[in-house]
């Protein structure tokens, strides 16, 4: 089959293309993007029990799968904190408010607070910026706040099993979209923490329906 000039052409333009796109994107990904974390150990009725080399073990392992997208979450404080029952069941319920208004909360930081059980695998509030997550997980706990740490970083859930961010399952893969959304919002939460921007919000559970 013989091939024209405009078909070489045209092939030679596309490969230019992908190369201009594929240098950008290795641009994108060759600095860190380190976020700054504060985990608060609730005590209380529906209080936690985590200590510290446990919560830190957590948040490495997490980084480690975020590490694909060259994203990390810097632990910088780990407190304990009294909030009333009443206080976590409203959070619980949706109302990621009255946890903002927890002593402690760290409003320059993401803040994963840390309770007695719940009923899904944790459960985030991308405008509050928080997490939530019980002292045990039905699937691999840092897989559960890798997931959780995404809906921060304004990923919503993924319908293919193998990734990170579908809803229910303990995969770690991310793909190219949510490692270039996750990083552009990443880079807005650092501008964010000193300007109160916040990202708009995303789906907020972590369901657990069918997990294993």
């Amino acid at each position: 089959m013989e091939i024209s000039a405009k078909e070489v052409i045209l092939f030679g333009l596309s490969l230019l293309i992908l190369f201009s796109i594929a240098d950008q994107i290795n641009k994108e990904m060759k600095d860190e993007i380190s976020l700054p974390l504060k985990a608060l150990v609730v005590k209380g009725e529906l209080g936690g029990e985590r200590n510290e080399e446990n919560i830190t073990k957590l948040v490495e392992n997490a980084n480690k799968v975020w590490q694909k997208a060259n994203v990390s979450f810097g632990l910088t404080k780990i407190e304990t904190v009294e909030i009333n029952s009443d206080v976590i069941n409203t959070a619980l319920k949706g109302n990621g408010n009255v946890l903002a208004d927890v002593s402690g909360y760290d409003s320059n930081a993401i803040n994963i607070f840390f309770i007695k059980n719940m009923s899904h695998n944790g459960i985030s509030f991308p405008e509050q910026k928080i997490v939530v997550m019980p002292d045990k997980t039905t699937n691999l706990e840092y897989v559960a706040a890798a997931h959780e740490l995404g809906h921060i970083l304004g990923l919503g859930h993924n319908a293919q099993e193998k990734y990170l961010m579908f809803a229910v399952c303990n995969g770690t893969a991310i793909s190219l979209t949510e490692t270039l959304d996750a990083r552009r919002n990443a880079k807005t939460l650092l501008v964010g923490f000193n300007s109160h921007i916040v990202l708009p919000s995303t789906v907020v559970e972590f369901t657990v329906v069918g997990c294993r």
